[in-house]
């Protein structure tokens, strides 16, 4: 068992005998006024501060307004919402962090409530947003205590003193004012009931933790039933002699991070560069991490295991879910265990971005090793793919989806692409280019000669990239003006301008481990100008193409399928010559009646080889005639023939998508063997349509009752 190391025990005892130590986590912006110059120097800034942005602003702005007012109705406050008269009192909130002269958040001890299980972190907020704010904030308190939500109370020191009593079971929440200064607390701590004096820093937002004391309360926070599922964590966490400093700056070219944890990684290796050589000039972004799986599964092994045995059902202890998932690999055919297939990954992997069309390719790059190689065998051989040979590759059709994906088995990786031409290169000696490149270069300057982690991104290209994507998605997004939509890709164009290369690097510094990223975080921030539009918006335009994806499926995929299959007469149930119709698994791969075992069709991808298989949140079914003027539906396996339903099943068949979450308000769709899409009227639940639904509750003869579908 690892032993406590001196410092840590140092801490542990002086705040649990003293009563008193250092906060175990401080979290601190120490002059808004200068963040926020940094702010407008950024290509952050250059973006929010165009007049281009400003329909983006607006839409914003209003939909927040929106939400608060509705928040407040749903809570019977009928009285008018602070944002609103932040911006009556000239104060814009997307200036708040120019007014922001200080913030400080600090968790130290913990709080007892009336029982045992109200144990919680103590914490104090500190901030100051200059004298406006104050004032409104200070009415909102003196309202809140004539409404009965909170009760005034008498602080040495305070302009005003306020205690939440809403629910007097819960931790009361102290909100406390010093001139502009708030303070907010759920202690009654002395030294916590007066006016903050943040700390000092030359950057723009610091974040420091201490995971032996963050460990030393949760070991006394968290129920006894559940101890022994996080054991594991918090040994991880008391080991940990030191802080965790994680910092964060404006500058020009986005966000600079900076991460230091008080432990050496001892599961990575150096990146091997001649990996990140073979990348071509038109790479877009591209990350490579060193890996030693054996040292990861030493000291990770029992984190692993136990978060992943707490997801089971019941849950099962470490050593019980690495015998579970030893027997899933032998169950498949395997005969490596888990601790072997993790040991043996090591060396560099990567995965990279590369610029195309018309799409962008992909590149995924992973360490061979003998267990490994074995993983992938078995995967080729579920797809019905040869294992390629030393230094040759291998073509892995994926259904109905265009495009291209290859295998390549070079001597030391597996290489996985949509890249043809890469793939056609890859076991080539000569470099492909990328790292002579301005962002190559500027990823191998800063990451020095021994990192474990390298990586570089052109954030103009990309976001030029994007922005053709965006281009065409937009006019899919409903309540959106022409206006807006053109602010938002005049906003990208500025963005595009003003963005210039990132990169990250990891290293071990001696005791310590630290991971910098400079620069847009890999294209993060143009998805920040689309959500500027509203999220609800986007989540409306995704299930609308979803929607539309759900009634392609059923005329490009399915009906062209079933019409192959009978014209092939692969099934012939009464031997006349004249094929049926067929289900799911006849059309993708499983077993068809009649027929010898090695006959496999991949008229659907294997996905479909299921009776009711999903996709993009919709289910899909199969009926067909029983002979009756019934149905009968896909069952698992092969199916029972009946040549009395042959004749009915020649002629007929129908297909339906339906929405698979319940309140979505989405409808379903309809083929049959006319081949035309039909769209339910009202939207639908989760349970699957009955089979004659799309007729009106009538026979196969009857016309069909739902609208067609027109996109």
């Amino acid at each position: 068992m690892r032993t406590i190391g001196l410092v840590s025990l140092t801490v542990l005892a002086s705040w649990l005998f003293a009563g008193e130590a250092e906060p175990w986590l401080t979290l601190s912006v120490s002059d808004g006024v200068r963040s926020s110059e940094h702010f407008n120097a950024s290509v952050y800034g250059k973006v929010v501060n165009a007049p281009e942005f400003a329909p983006l602003k607006a839409k914003w702005l209003a939909t927040i307004a929106a939400e608060t007012a509705k928040r407040q109705n749903d809570q019977g406050d009928n009285g008018e919402p602070f944002l609103t008269r932040l911006r009556e009192a000239g104060i814009n909130p997307f200036d708040l962090l120019s007014r922001l002269r200080f913030f400080e958040a600090v968790i130290q001890g913990e709080v007892k409530g009336k029982t045992a299980s109200q144990l919680q972190p103590g914490f104090r907020v500190g901030f100051d947003l200059g004298n406006p704010f104050a004032q409104l904030a200070a009415q909102d308190m003196a309202q809140d205590a004539e409404k009965g939500k909170a009760k005034k109370i008498t602080v040495t020191g305070a302009d005003d003193a306020y205690i939440d009593i809403r629910n007097k079971s819960d931790l009361a929440l102290r909100t406390l004012r010093f001139a502009d200064q708030f303070v907010l607390t759920n202690t009654d701590r002395a030294d916590w009931q007066k006016p903050v004096k943040p700390a000092s820093s030359t950057h723009d937002l610091t974040l420091h933790l201490m995971p032996a004391l963050c460990a030393a309360f949760i070991d006394k926070a968290i129920p006894a039933a559940d101890r022994a599922q996080t054991e594991s964590l918090l040994a991880r966490m008391r080991s940990m002699m030191g802080a965790v400093d994680l910092t964060m700056d404006l500058v020009p070219a986005g966000l600079a991070t900076r991460l230091v944890i008080p432990e050496a990684s001892v599961f990575t290796v150096p990146v091997d560069k001649k990996i990140m050589e073979k990348l071509p000039t038109n790479t877009l972004s591209a990350i490579a991490l060193g890996i030693d799986g054996a040292a990861w599964w030493t000291k990770e092994r029992a984190i692993f295991l136990q978060q992943l045995g707490a997801t089971q059902t019941p849950p099962v202890n470490a050593e019980q879910m690495e015998k579970n998932l030893d027997a899933m690999l032998k169950s498949q055919g395997l005969t490596c265990s888990t601790a072997q297939l993790a040991a043996g990954i090591k060396g560099t992997g990567m995965i990279a971005l590369m610029q195309a069309v018309p799409f962008p390719t992909v590149a995924l790059a992973i360490p061979r090793s003998q267990a490994f190689d074995a993983v992938v065998a078995l995967a080729l051989k579920k797809a019905q793919q040869e294992m390629p040979a030393e230094g040759a590759m291998a073509m892995i059709p994926l259904g109905m989806i265009p495009i291209s994906l290859t295998l390549v088995r070079a001597p030391s990786h597996w290489l996985l692409t949509t890249d043809s031409l890469l793939a056609s290169t890859w076991t080539d000696a000569a470099p492909g280019g990328w790292l002579n490149t301005p962002v190559g270069k500027l990823a191998l300057d800063k990451a020095g000669t021994d990192a474990w982690m390298i990586g570089g991104a052109d954030n103009a290209a990309e976001i030029r990239m994007y922005t053709g994507f965006l281009a065409l998605g937009i006019q899919q997004v409903p309540n959106l003006s022409p206006e807006e939509r053109q602010a938002v890709l005049k906003s990208m164009q500025i963005l595009t301008k003003n963005a210039q290369p990132g990169w990250c690097t990891g290293r071990n510094k001696g005791r310590t481990s630290e991971i910098e990223i400079t620069g847009l975080t890999g294209g993060i921030f143009p998805l920040a100008i689309v959500s500027a539009i509203a999220i609800p918006n986007l989540l409306e335009s995704r299930s609308v193409a979803h929607e539309a994806a759900a009634a392609a499926t059923l005329k490009s995929g399915i009906f062209p399928a079933q019409i192959q299959f009978q014209a092939g007469g692969y099934l012939d149930q009464d031997q006349d010559g004249i094929g049926e119709f067929g289900f799911f698994q006849e059309l993708s791969g499983g077993p068809i009646a009649g027929q010898k075992a090695d006959l496999k069709l991949q008229l659907l991808p294997p996905a479909f080889n299921v009776p009711e298989p999903e996709n993009a949140g919709f289910g899909f079914a199969i009926f067909l005639p029983d002979g009756q003027g019934g149905a009968v539906t896909e069952q698992l396996g092969m199916r029972a023939t009946n040549a009395k339903s042959a004749s009915a099943q020649k002629k007929h068949f129908v297909a339906y998508a339906w929405p698979v979450a319940a309140g979505n308000g989405r409808k379903a769709y309809a083929i049959t063997e006319a081949g035309v899409v039909y769209v339910s009227p009202a939207p639908m639940t989760e349970n699957p349509p009955a089979w004659n639904d799309l007729f009106g509750g009538k026979g196969w003869d009857a016309q069909p009752a739902w609208p067609p579908y027109k996109r």
